[in-house]
């Protein structure tokens, strides 16, 4: 029976393969694309499951185990997809073998697993603090919370927009929020209430995808610049191009590095950061046959809300041994600003960060089992993260070091010899980030130093004190941890988001509990994690708050650092409960009556926060439709055959004409630093607005090398009527026209 069973699954995966062949080159239909590539995941993610269950744990829940291991299966999609861009390029023959590969690999894999003989333990324990269900109506509680979730699901399709926005919330109805407060109640206590662990999970993934909806859903474009170059690039990748520097072909080039020639690739680490997103999102745009626009905007959201919540209480389970607290993790994890926002949002970070969680719950189940099995292939995926985002990479070694290091530290016999030991370990962790800056030339140490303003700065954002007293005319990008510190420009107010002060002492509670809770940490597991906090709050503080420049890794250490403030709050919790439950004294033993209400007090108040937070940002600009459409009237008119061109226009339009034209139009032709930056353009634009004449283009041409030049300008300007000599063409609230052109007769 079992040797049919390899056979059957083998035939199905070689027809899935053959129709997968045909849907990428030829067929290019939407609704089989999406069948071909939901099979796929599923088939292949069935198998890691089994392979999970075999050497890792026996998971009872179908659900997280077909989840976990369907995200297994897209994440070595992703990764496979990565290393074709960054060494050569992704034709669609290149997907196909990406499926190959994934295909092969995971049999040899289950084949390997199913062979090999692992005793692994099933996790049942749910030592926890002990309350009866605070809803006796589980069967009405549900229904309402299902009601309240497809209102609140068709009040953010119902608020799409097509302005300029600098915040979701700025067209998202008003009575979204309060309705998003009712939901994240009733999860509260559900969480608290007698449900299987299967049903849970699916109100949280509803939850999640509520949660993340609301930037894809609240505006026809996709939110913020970077994703327009990431389309860019997608759509050269579609196109047959190569991103240089590669390995393979005719574009490779080699590079003298201390007196060798290497491949200029491997000396080029920005490819690295991005393959897996861009990889990613090109094989799911051609084998579903979708735009890269609907790409950017739905695969992130819809892979965090699924994959997120399940990784988090798998960690959660491994962690605390309870599946109760692995729950209460994944819920948690909704009142946290970065969350929130980063999985809103098809972000490198966004998908690099999910692919970290992966290699964290596996490596945290070896330390827990140190079966040899399991390192081996933790380790193998760690690699392959190389060819992931570069701080991830960083992050998940530092924790796989560490954790041997320590392992060392805590056979050292002599009390004060180990004592000395994690002293210097925790003295050195603060420092390993700053340090990869510093050598890296992304930050640098200051030559004029203010300690006090510093520190100022430092208690008031995460003690939420600037966020509490006042909305600041400017944008705070440090200390946006728990929230975000919203500027007035995209601020609205609201219900939850006018009165702030209770934000302080949570805020500060919350730390307080998560630091006291490092103080406990004692097993290797325990003591790992608290190696990278420190290193992960170290090398913030000291990024934010010391040193000055780029910053790319201090920047991006948000999430983690969240991930870590939330794990530790629980722990201090544990812990502190745990004082309360063995107390001696039994006479003042808590009731359970008591115990619900401080329970539901608690709920309340983190529901409260999570919407403040959730209204709190993200603080990013959104391109109009007026700005696409005039950035493709240009692209779709302009002479394509010219060597150089020149299109001034604001940054927004010419983002937006970078991603149509698959790179050919970059920043309108005209010189960008290192920042993305182009001053000239800026000034012959604001002269064009201010005083439109002949010799703004004379200067446009020497800067950028062409011949003509198309404008792109807000508004209707009488002054440019007497410039030109044909009528302009008006797209909404914008006027374009090419210079030169000739009125008909």
């Amino acid at each position: 029976m079992k040797a049919m069973r390899k056979y059957i699954i083998l035939l199905i995966l070689a027809l899935e393969l053959f129709f997968l062949y045909f849907q990428i080159t030829s067929w290019n239909n939407y609704w089989v694309g999406s069948i071909l590539f939901l099979l796929f995941i599923l088939l292949t993610g069935y198998l890691w499951s089994k392979i999970f269950g075999k050497l890792f744990w026996k998971e009872r829940q179908v659900l997280p185990s077909l989840i976990l291991g369907s995200f297994i299966s897209f994440t070595l999609l992703s990764l496979c997809s990565s290393i074709f861009v960054i060494y050569y390029k992704l034709s669609p023959s290149l997907i196909w073998l990406d499926y190959v590969i994934i295909t092969v690999t995971t049999l040899l894999v289950y084949w390997f697993a199913v062979s090999t003989k692992v005793r692994n333990k099933l996790i049942v324990k749910d030592s926890v603090i002990k309350i009866k269900s605070l809803s006796k109506s589980r069967f009405m509680v549900i229904i309402l919370y299902l009601i309240l979730w497809s209102v609140g699901l068709y009040l953010l399709a119902s608020s799409t927009g097509s302005g300029i926005l600098f915040s979701p919330w700025q067209t998202i109805g008003q009575y979204y929020l309060p309705i998003f407060f009712i939901l994240t109640l009733l999860l509260g206590i559900i969480l608290f209430s007698r449900f299987k662990t299967g049903g849970i999970l699916f109100i949280i993934i509803l939850h999640s995808f509520l949660l993340h909806s609301y930037l894809p859903l609240s505006h026809q474009m996709p939110w913020g610049g970077d994703v327009w170059r990431n389309i860019a690039v997608e759509g050269q990748i579609i196109d047959g191009g190569a991103i240089l520097p590669v390995l393979f072909g005719e574009e490779a080039r080699w590079r003298e590095f201390l007196g060798a020639d290497l491949p200029e690739v491997f000396l080029i680490p920005h490819k690295y950061s991005y393959g897996t997103l861009w990889g990613s999102s090109v094989l799911v745009s051609e084998t579903l046959s979708i735009d890269l626009i609907t790409t950017n905007k739905w695969l992130v959201p819809i892979l965090w809300s699924i994959a997120f919540p399940i990784l988090l209480f798998l960690i959660g389970r491994i962690l605390f041994d309870s599946r109760r607290i692995g729950l209460w993790l994944s819920g948690l994890s909704f009142i946290v600003f970065p969350f929130q926002a980063l999985g809103s949002l098809s972000l490198a970070n966004s998908l690099g960060f999910l692919i970290f969680l992966l290699s964290l719950l596996l490596w945290l189940r070896y330390l827990q089992t140190g079966v040899k099995q399991q390192k081996w292939l933790v380790i193998g995926l760690s690699l392959l993260m190389v060819f992931g985002y570069s701080l991830y990479f960083i992050l998940i070694w530092i924790f796989i070091l560490s954790s041997w290091i320590i392992k060392h530290v805590s056979r050292i016999t002599h009390h004060i010899s180990r004592l000395s030991a994690y002293v210097i370990l925790i003295f050195a962790s603060i420092f390993i980030i700053p340090f990869v800056e510093l050598i890296s030339k992304i930050s640098f140490v200051p030559t004029d130093y203010n300690l006090i303003i510093n520190v100022k700065q430092l208690i008031g954002q995460f003690s939420g004190w600037y966020f509490a007293s006042a909305i600041r005319p400017h944008d705070i990008l440090s200390g946006n941890i728990l929230f975000n510190h919203t500027p007035d420009y995209a601020f609205v107010s609201s219900l939850f988001t006018d009165w702030r002060w209770y934000i302080i002492p949570l805020t500060i509670l919350i730390w307080i509990t998560a630091l006291y809770g490092l103080t406990k940490v004692r097993d290797i597991i325990w003591q790992s994690l608290g190696f990278l906090f420190t290193t992960v709050l170290g090398g913030y503080i000291i990024g934010w708050f010391v040193l000055e420049g780029d910053r790319l890794f201090t920047r991006r250490l948000d999430a983690i650092l969240a991930l870590l403030l939330l794990i530790f709050f629980i722990f201090g919790i544990k812990k502190i409960s745990n004082i309360s439950s063995n107390s001696a004294d039994r006479q003042y033993s808590i009731s359970n009556i008591f115990k619900k209400s401080l329970v539901l007090i608690l709920i309340f108040i983190l529901s409260w926060f999570a919407t403040t937070t959730y209204a709190s940002g993200p603080d990013m600009r959104v391109m109009s439709t007026d700005e696409y459409r005039s950035a493709q009237y240009v692209w779709e008119n302009i002479d394509k055959s010219q060597e150089n061109f020149c299109v001034l226009a604001d940054t927004w339009v010419l983002l937006s004409l970078e991603g149509i034209s698959a790179g050919e139009i970059v920043g309108g032709g005209f010189p960008i630093d290192y920042q993305f930056g182009q001053p000239e353009r800026v000034v012959l634009l604001s002269e064009m607005m201010r005083e439109p004449r002949a010799s703004i283009f004379e200067v446009a041409h020497k800067k950028t090398g062409a011949d003509r030049c198309w404008v792109v300008l807000p508004g209707k300007h009488e002054l440019i009527e007497g410039l030109i000599e044909d009528d302009l063409v008006e797209l909404g609230d914008l006027i374009v026209w090419q210079e030169g052109l000739k009125k008909s007769e």
